[in-house]
């Protein structure tokens, strides 16, 4: 059962075996069209040089329950499995994932960087329950509502996905961990 008019971008970076791309590919099939790609090189900061596989999905769906319910428990079961199993065969090496959502005019991305097995396993377990904060902007306090984009990252001393960044036009807003508060920035500015 394919979602209305949903598709995906599956993507793969670094080290990644035939057979790991088909059997995702062949679970997000079954709700979406599918766009797979592939590249051999991976490009990480510094402070990744383990990293040797990033595993990007791109959803053309907004980020809410609905999502998971129309994917089906077991598709998405399958899925973070997947995930799991890709970075036990991984061994000491890290895996990256990110989970992008662009619909109803606000693009949500989770990203996980350097994952082990325990982080992975948390950060992918706990990413559908994110839904329900989101929806209710729970730590998103001193954001305009209208923010055109919102950023998780997998925090993994707190083993759970916190709140990075959003833009609004020409704002970043960055989310400070120590004060738990959003300040402001240029847009042109990296952080």
């Amino acid at each position: 059962m394919e979602l209305a008019g949903g598709s995906v971008v599956l993507s793969f970076t670094g080290d990644i075996a035939e057979y790991e791309a088909d059997y995702m590919y062949t679970i997000l099939k079954r709700s979406f069209k599918v766009k797979l790609e592939q590249t051999s090189e991976l490009s990480v900061g510094e402070d990744s040089d383990n990293i040797i596989t990033h595993i990007g999905f791109s959803f053309d769906s907004p980020f809410r329950l609905e999502f998971f319910r129309e994917l089906g428990g077991r598709h998405w079961m399958l899925l973070k499995e997947s995930i799991k199993e890709i970075k036990k065969r991984r061994g000491n090496f890290g895996i990256s994932f990110t989970f992008d959502f662009e619909g109803d005019g606000t693009q949500t991305t989770f990203d996980c960087q350097s994952c082990d097995n325990d982080t992975i396993s948390g950060a992918i377990e706990k990413l559908e329950y994110m839904a329900e904060l989101v929806e209710a902007r729970v730590a998103l306090d001193g954001l305009p509502y209208d923010i055109s984009s919102l950023k998780y990252m997998y925090n993994q001393e707190l083993d759970r996905w916190r709140p990075s960044q959003a833009k609004m036009g020409d704002q970043l807003y960055v989310f400070s961990e120590e004060t738990r508060k959003w300040s402001t920035f240029r847009r042109d500015i990296e952080v």
